[in-house]
């Protein structure tokens, strides 16, 4: 659920308070992708940032910060701006769509977040918390499948 607003300046965090296939989202897959449970959520997430090299967050004077049901902080997550868009309501209102890369997800974001405590949220919908992986299972995940990506793109190279 889209829920929470905290404040991370940089990526240092200051708080108040079946498969998918192998392709980038288009927009209009925004809709099916929300009705989605959270593991398949979060295979998409894996797949659309290794395969577009970005992260989508939250952010007004800050970016965005949910909670748990049992209340730890949680910094939210999306493969597309169109999804994050979704969650940009309640506590959120106002925050809008900001992308940055997947490589500072990996080098300054999750070392810092685990750092502060604070969990990676995957893809919350409206109406559902995303997946709260750990930050060693989501680098790990990142990095197998930005391997598979490389070697599929290697060995199929544009016409």
């Amino acid at each position: 659920m889209c829920q929470q607003r905290g404040r991370l300046s940089g990526f240092f965090v200051s708080c108040t308070g079946p498969s998918l296939p192998d392709r980038t989202m288009e927009p209009s897959d925004t809709a099916s992708v929300i009705v989605l449970p959270k593991q398949l959520r979060y295979e998409h997430f894996v797949r659309g940032v290794a395969a577009s090299g970005e992260v989508w967050g939250l952010y007004q004077d800050g970016w965005a910060i949910g909670k748990t049901d049992d209340g730890a902080l949680v910094f939210p997550m999306w493969p597309t701006a169109e999804l994050a868009q979704q969650c940009a309501v309640l506590e959120w209102t106002g925050y809008e769509p900001h992308a940055f890369a997947l490589s500072e997800l990996l080098e300054e974001l999750l070392p810092q977040l685990e750092s502060d405590g604070v969990l990676p949220g995957i893809t919350y919908t409206p109406d559902e918390y995303g997946l709260t992986p750990s930050h060693a299972t989501l680098r790990a995940d990142l990095e197998w499948r930005m391997r598979q990506h490389h070697a599929h793109t290697a060995s199929h190279p544009p016409e």
